[in-house]
């Protein structure tokens, strides 16, 4: 992300369902701000069903989003920090953000009892790709991709149901972000 006080950043795209069919597009405007030694995105969010507030950390040669993920409504939230790029930058590049077996999800099975759900979330840098951007530009970028995959525990049977792998992309360009 440009670490400049004050800087207004643009996203948009399209957003496809898990099997490649096409929902629309999301166009969303944010400002950047630095608050507390980190660096914060506000803005809008038409069409796009995200947070309104990005925060991001630079830190030991690493580029670190940072997503306040309240697990259970039993738990607190928590800071999980996901780093998306990391010094140097290399193609194949994965890094495990978080890994974490969350008990007390509300019945699933229709046991009256609770289940558990086992999350992981990491990054893998993809490699150079050229991409457009809103104003028709292309430019070089490199694409990172951030999966959560996470995967039911009944408590009927005790054994995992289908993984779940949701993905992101991101580019991140030279003098960009």
């Amino acid at each position: 992300i440009p670490q400049t006080d004050g800087a207004t950043w643009r996203f948009y795209g399209k957003q496809f369902t898990s099997v490649g069919t096409p929902l629309g597009i999301y166009d969303s405007s944010y400002r950047l701000a630095l608050s507390g030694g980190e660096w914060q995105l506000s803005g809008s969010n038409p069409g796009n069903e995200g947070p309104d507030r990005l925060r991001y950390i630079v830190t030991s040669g690493q580029l670190q989003q940072i997503e306040s993920v309240q697990f259970t409504a039993s738990q607190p939230a928590v800071d999980v920090h996901i780093t998306l790029l990391r010094s140097p930058v290399r193609a194949g590049d994965q890094v495990v953000g978080f890994t974490k077996r969350i008990d007390d999800i509300p019945d699933q099975d229709g046991d009256g009892r609770a289940e558990s759900l086992d999350v992981a979330v990491y990054t893998r840098v993809i490699g150079a790709e050229r991409v457009e951007t809103a104003t028709g530009e292309m430019l070089d970028a490199i694409r990172v991709e951030t999966h959560a995959v996470q995967r039911l525990i009944g408590s009927k049977t005790g054994q995992p149901g289908a993984v779940v792998d949701i993905t992101g992309v991101d580019w991140f360009a030279r003098g960009l972000g």
